[in-house]
């Protein structure tokens, strides 16, 4: 009975920690507001859960892995706080940043974003999904706590320059 009484804060905090991540990463993306992150980074191995790792000196790589697990992680929790059209588009948001993650050209993780080009298409229809993920009453409750250095001090780990010619290991 004490360790299920110890257990249970340490869940507590963890499941409210993924509900600050998805918030943070779903009010970036749905703003566009790059101006809060760093054009590049140091190198970095990045692996945001799962086996995804990434070597990465780009900044919206680690927003859309992030946002990837994040979205994931809070879709398999169970009795989710959201409602049913919000679990789907965090699926749907899931998957589109689990094939983009996949997307070997940088272009797309290149800042600053240039007008009219695919890249600034794919993270305007990004947007709009978080947006819509954004309108769950729940979901306006839960406070904006984190930066983006949460992401890269928590998941990342420092790479070599020559580490980025290979990309994922």
């Amino acid at each position: 009975m004490t360790e299920q009484k110890k257990r249970r804060p340490k869940d507590h905090e963890r499941r409210s920690l993924q509900l600050d991540e998805l918030k943070f990463l779903l009010v970036l993306v749905g703003a566009q507001d790059w101006q809060k992150l760093p054009e590049r980074l140091a190198p970095i191995w990045f692996e945001p859960g799962g086996q995804d790792q990434y070597c990465t000196d780009t900044p919206l790589r680690v927003i859309l892995s992030s946002l990837q697990h994040a979205s994931e992680r809070v879709c398999r929790m169970s009795g989710s706080l959201f409602d049913r059209e919000t679990i789907d588009v965090l699926w749907d948001i899931q998957a589109v940043s689990m094939i983009a993650a996949e997307y070997r050209a940088d272009r797309i993780f290149e800042l600053p974003l240039q007008p009219n080009t695919a890249a600034q298409c794919f993270w305007r229809v990004l947007g709009r999904l978080c947006s819509i993920a954004l309108q769950d009453p729940k979901m306006r409750e839960i406070e904006e706590r984190l930066t983006f250095d949460h992401f890269v001090a928590t998941y990342g780990s420092p790479a070599t320059a020559e580490d980025l010619k290979f990309g994922a290991r």
